[in-house]
């Protein structure tokens, strides 16, 4: 191949683009190297992570100087967290050291102590749950809305409450991310002691709902939202319409959480139109106008029905 033209090699600018051209790949990854050697080496010094650990946190999180990181690890020593503490938050946590403290982590803080959470518990309470919660939700936003829903996630023991429900309905055949929304947007459904907690999802099971299907973890929010009291009195507002129990149950299955409605809208007769037919009349609307479309449709309505047959209320 040709040495390039003497007239273009010996042109100054000919000389400068191809020199900024041919480098810039090296610049860059130069520049990149000091930035994650900083990382590392400040993440070893300041907040006590192991070499290990501050290789692995540099994947998620880069910087070229320390001020934001150094405001956040101040900011927490400042608010009583101790330094082991504050090495694992970061081990679990690395990106919170690019967080902005004003706009960020003081609101979140003043959230938990307006909630008279942040106190005395901190060190044995709302760091682990807090760190506990990333785990499963994965998203600072997503902890604080579950948090807000349900402030008293940071004031329980997850390994004791938490944990072990999710473990049984895991166990079950429940979805992950059927779990992880729950506990995103209903979060309260979760946080029952173990023992009643397990009788509500064999309650569940034994009305026909099957764990690894969406509408398994609606029914038992539905049910874990009232009491067993509140409950029956739930149905006898649908014995006033002549219901029997079979057909309060058979619309309870097919759409859950209708039976959280207020008693006002219940008695409203058109309210509960889609509910109140007949079985026979059901089939004949739902099923068998779509038996030539969808032939198993009737065989998997009849078997719903024999799988709940013989549960009973209270």
């Amino acid at each position: 191949m040709g040495s390039p033209c003497p007239a273009m090699a010996s042109s100054p600018r000919y000389s400068s683009a191809s020199s900024s051209f041919v480098l810039q790949p090296f610049i860059c990854i130069s520049s990149s190297s000091k930035k994650q050697s900083f990382t590392v080496s400040h993440l070893k010094k300041k907040c006590g992570l192991s070499s290990e650990s501050a290789l692995t946190a540099a994947k998620y999180v880069q910087f070229a100087t320390s001020d934001r990181a150094d405001t956040v690890i101040a900011f927490f020593k400042n608010h009583g967290f101790s330094e082991p503490q504050i090495t694992r938050l970061i081990k679990g946590r690395p990106v919170v050291l690019l967080y902005d403290v004003e706009k960020t982590l003081s609101p979140k803080l003043e959230f938990l102590r307006s909630k008279a959470i942040f106190g005395s518990s901190l060190e044995k309470q709302i760091v682990p749950s807090f760190n506990g919660l990333s785990n499963l939700l994965k998203s600072d936003e997503k902890i604080i809305h579950a948090v807000k829903r349900y402030p008293r996630h940071v004031c329980y023991d997850l390994n004791a409450i938490l944990l072990p429900n999710i473990d049984l309905l895991l166990d079950n055949g429940v979805p992950e991310c059927s779990i992880v929304t729950t506990l995103h947007s209903l979060p309260s459904t979760l946080m029952r002691s173990p023992i009643q907690f397990k009788n509500m999802v064999e309650e569940t099971k034994e009305m026909g709902f099957i764990p690894s299907r969406p509408m398994f973890m609606v029914a038992l929010c539905a049910m874990s939202s009232m009491s067993k009291s509140t409950w029956k009195k739930k149905f006898e507002v649908f014995k006033k319409f002549g219901w029997s129990e079979k057909e309060a149950l058979e619309a309870f299955r097919r759409y859950p959480m209708f039976i959280k409605l207020g008693g006002s809208f219940l008695k409203t007769p058109y309210a509960l139109g889609p509910f109140m037919k007949s079985t026979h009349l059901f089939i004949e609307k739902f099923v068998n106008r779509f038996k030539v479309e969808v032939s198993e449709l009737l065989k998997l309505y009849q078997e719903k029905l024999n799988l709940s047959k013989n549960w009973k209320i209270g």
